[in-house]
């Protein structure tokens, strides 16, 4: 059976090929190639006939999964949400293992960026899914500090009305999203 032999590479869509690379960089990624990419075999790979775009190529220092930055020529990129929340899909986040968590947040602010959420810290950690899981072993403090599970009273919940509120009010809110996209989209 055919199998993955290794992870080489995430690609991200840009805007501006020259600040996404330069916030890379920042971070102390290094660049393995700049070029321009169209024709037949890109066209296949994207869907996108007749597309050209350009393209950085980045890996951290002494090799490893790369990144891979793009701005298309054309066609033009789609718009995306830069404030988009963790639970709408597409690219999530990109993570990566640093020396200084703190002194590279202190760095990026003093060149105009922010975090969307927080930084989190445990037992004197600053974490990251890789370190969390080393440092937790079988125990889980999430799940530790959550209520006991609670069993509704059965007149409050009649057939047909057991969706909770908030899931219908997510749902909602996913609809008037994606109208909203779809009408922005059309202009």
């Amino acid at each position: 059976m055919p199998s993955v032999r290794r992870f080489d590479h995430v690609g991200i869509t840009v805007a501006d090929l020259d600040a996404a690379t330069a916030f890379f960089v920042g971070l102390g990624l290094e660049i393995e190639g700049r070029t321009f990419v169209e024709g037949e075999f890109i066209d296949v790979v994207t869907g996108l006939p007749d597309s050209r775009s350009e393209i950085v190529m980045l890996r951290p220092p002494g090799g490893g999964t790369g990144l891979e930055l793009a701005r298309f020529v054309r066609p033009d990129h789609a718009g995306g949400s830069p404030d988009a929340m963790a639970n709408e899909l597409g690219l999530r986040n990109v993570g990566f293992e640093v020396d200084d968590l703190p002194a590279i947040l202190d760095r990026l602010a003093a060149d105009g960026y922010g975090l969307v959420g927080g930084m989190g810290e445990y037992e004197g950690t600053y974490l990251t899914i890789h370190t969390a899981l080393g440092m937790l072993g079988d125990r889980d403090p999430w799940r530790e500090a959550m209520p006991k599970l609670q069993r509704l009273p059965a007149d409050l919940i009649e057939e047909g009305h057991g969706i909770p509120v908030a899931r219908v009010q997510a749902m909602h809110e996913g609809k008037r999203r994606a109208r909203a996209a779809r009408g922005s989209a059309v202009e």
